[in-house]
């Protein structure tokens, strides 16, 4: 489409008589300025088709992960995945799910319509440009239009008018004035505006800081040294870009400016986008969308345990901060790709792009003395913008090499031997570890309390979130144990505990975020007092013990472990239900492995018992229930594999069998010792008899805890 030319010339005004003159106090001209070059950087076809491409990618590569992350935020609340958020507060509450999903739903449709955007004007106008040549004519006839009634307005003032005529053209003259001073190209936060790159450079001291806040966050939640290295070079070459470019193509202004617009917005794309990328990937591959979890496998792992911890806290909104934080990036990388377009042009769009014009109205004057005086001030304010972009140049280089330093002295630490996952906290004087194991066997000590206190010696306080000792024949542990607040999991594997007293024990105060305490293969006459603190953790929530010499449990445990979900005290030595457990608000319980006889009724009627595995037990009937309180409602699985049950009782009734998973192989009943009563629910297929499992329990899954992982260890013995 051709675009008709406009020439520069000054607006023409009426002829004005000399009483008329004397009556106005400033005399005005408006002078108009259309340049028909356009301000950008000229690429030829082949190259702007590449650019092109690239600026539909980022967009679509954005609405992509935006459009996912408000899926994952939205089904997490429906998932078994979803309960462990708030139990190792991973996020903010989950009732926020829902805004933070709209948020992100609200960024990705941005991106979306600027794709539509760009692909529905390359179908139509047969061509590959940001600007298509319609919009181009149809700027220049707008702004053509805006000049004719600007130019109306003030010729009108030298004429007779009715009042409600000046309202209406001030407001316009005064809203058009405004947009375009803000808005358009030569606007405030325009690309050429002669406060660019002042703007420019106050935009990026907000966006480092956003930034150094994440690689803050990152140094003590990754432990991925390559990661925490991708995000400090990041935010360094983004401190140092500016002045390198500024000071390297200070001749040519456009592409200065589209320089530094292309690095800003690679980086941000890279610390915004990619980074949570690559934090994700792994988890997508392991995650089990059947079970709507991963694993049991996973959560066994110590090692995986603490790391995805960490990661999930780094990926997720955990406080208000970190999500304007996120919210800024993504505008700040949305802006950018804005300014990028607008400075990218090819030959053609170039020949046709008219820039905005500019409009001075400025006070008719003879005094040469005033123009003189009017420039130097001008100079001295372009000296003085000069010298402040220098300055905050300079601070930016400045904060680039801190960052660094930063970065550097934090992986210069030598990570203790007996640490397994390494973290790199800024501003950490001493080595940060995140899992520590005390292997007596390899170390050569016997776990004395010497030997206990000095396994933590040199290791950052802050840091400490899981500790594992393992094949200690006489371990003492000490309050050492105490100096270590963040302390989520504590394990004992393969030892026999001599002391583990009151002075030790684990406390609100001390371990104010302890998740769970393990142990395993341990010898020990009693629970240790370590154990029993009146003062318990309140997130304390699941205690796992496993092959022990224990028979008893005391009788005011629930007075001990008020807050205790997940209870796992498997392959002991019970001869008795301990009645303290009937008194305990327990979501899963398992006492596989045992010598039980009998299961008390109450333990079935807990209102909140979602869980109850007895397999291997020698219990030979299951009790009756109050019909009136009835089994939990809430019960999704009751283990009973190879115990002695052959008679079911009244309320365990075909409609209970199908809701509930309830697990018989290898007991008399499945046998046929109770065959009539068989009969009513029908002939045996597949091992199941109407939600009865009759199939025997691999040895994999007749525990609840996974104690083959002790003969297939991952660290070292």
């Amino acid at each position: 489409m051709r675009v008709p030319s406009v020439q520069s010339q000054p607006l023409s005004l009426p002829p004005q008589s000399a009483s008329e003159n004397a009556r106005r106090r400033h005399p005005t001209q408006i002078i108009y300025d259309i340049t028909q070059r356009a301000f950008a950087v000229t690429l030829a076809a082949p190259r702007f088709a590449v650019a092109w491409l690239i600026v539909l990618a980022l967009h679509g590569v954005c609405a992509t992960v935006y459009i996912i992350t408000a899926s994952l935020y939205t089904r997490l609340l429906s998932t078994v995945l979803g309960t462990e958020i708030p139990a190792y507060d991973l996020a903010v509450s989950t009732s926020y799910f829902p805004a933070i999903a709209a948020s992100y739903g609200v960024l990705a449709s941005i991106h979306v319509l600027v794709v539509i955007e760009l692909l529905y004007c390359a179908v139509r106008d047969r061509t590959l440009e940001f600007r298509h040549p319609g919009s181009i004519a149809k700027h220049h006839q707008l702004m053509h239009h805006v000049h004719v009634r600007l130019g109306s307005i003030v010729s009108a003032q030298t004429q007779p008018r009715p009042h409600f005529l000046k309202i209406p053209r001030s407001c316009f003259f005064k809203l058009s004035t405004l947009v375009t001073g803000i808005f358009g190209r030569h606007g405030l936060f325009g690309i050429e505006s002669p406060h660019f790159d002042l703007v420019l450079l106050g935009r990026k001291f907000i966006q480092i800081a956003a930034l150094s806040y994440q690689a803050y966050t990152m140094s003590y939640l990754v432990p991925r040294t390559w990661l925490n290295r991708l995000m400090t070079c990041c935010i360094v070459f983004n401190c140092w870009a500016p002045a390198i470019l500024h000071r390297t193509l200070r001749g040519n202004l456009p592409l200065s400016r589209t320089s530094i617009v292309v690095v800003d917005v690679v980086l941000t794309f890279v610390t915004h986008i990619i980074i949570p990328i690559l934090l994700f990937v792994p988890y997508y591959y392991e995650y089990d969308n059947v079970a709507t979890d991963f694993a049991l496998d996973y959560w066994y792992d110590p090692i995986w345990f603490i790391t995805f911890i960490f990661d999930f806290r780094m990926m997720l909104v955990t406080s208000w901060v970190k999500f304007a934080i996120i919210v800024l990036l993504a505008l700040s990388l949305i802006n950018g790709l804005s300014l990028l377009k607008a400075l990218l042009a090819t030959d053609k769009e170039t020949s046709m792009m008219l820039v905005a014009a500019v409009v001075r109205v400025a006070p008719l004057t003879s005094n040469p003395q005033a123009s003189t005086s009017t420039a130097i001030m001008s100079q001295s304010k372009g000296r003085r913008e000069e010298r402040i972009r220098g300055i905050g140049q300079m601070l930016l280089v400045i904060w680039g090499f801190i960052v660094a330093v930063l970065h550097v002295s934090a992986i210069s630490y030598q990570p203790s031997k007996r640490c397994y996952v390494h973290l790199y906290p800024w501003f950490s004087t001493e080595p940060s570890c995140s899992m520590l194991e005390m292997n007596c066997k390899r170390d050569g000590i016997s776990g004395s309390t010497h030997d206990f206190d000095s396994v933590f010696d040199g290791i950052d306080r802050n840091s400490l979130s899981s500790v594992i000792i393992r094949h200690c024949p006489a371990l003492h542990i000490t309050s050492r144990i105490l100096d270590f607040p963040s302390l989520l999991s504590f394990e004992v594997h393969n030892s026999t505990i001599v002391e583990w007293g009151a002075d030790a024990a684990v406390n609100q105060h001390d371990h104010p975020i302890l998740r769970s305490i393990t142990l395993v293969n341990v010898n020990t006459t009693h629970l240790p007092e370590g154990m029993l603190s009146d003062d318990l953790p309140t997130l304390l929530t699941d205690i796992e013990i496993c092959r022990t010499n224990l028979t008893l449990l005391p009788d005011d445990l629930d007075t001990k472990w008020p807050n205790i979900m997940y209870f796992y005290f498997e392959d002991s030595h019970l001869t008795e239900f301990p009645p303290v457990l009937t008194r305990m608000s327990m979501s899963e319980l398992s006492l596989v492995g045992n010598v039980v006889p009998s299961l008390p009724a109450a333990m079935l009627e807990s209102p909140v018992l979602e869980k109850l595995t007895l397999n291997g037990n020698p219990i030979a009937a299951l009790p009756d229930v109050n019909a009136t309180i009835g089994v939990s409602p809430v019960l999704y699985l009751l283990g009973l594999d190879s115990t002695l049950v052959s008679a079911l009782p009244s309320w365990l009734t075909p409609a209970f069998a199908s809701s509930v998973t309830v697990q018989m192989g290898n007991t008399p009943w499945c046998a046929g010792a109770a065959s009539m009563q068989r009969s009513s629910f029908g002939d045996i297929g597949g091992g199941i008899v109407d939600g009865i499992d009759c199939s025997s329990l691999s040895v994999d899954k007749f525990n609840v805890f996974p104690i083959r992982t002790e003969r297939d260890s991952y660290l070292p013995p």
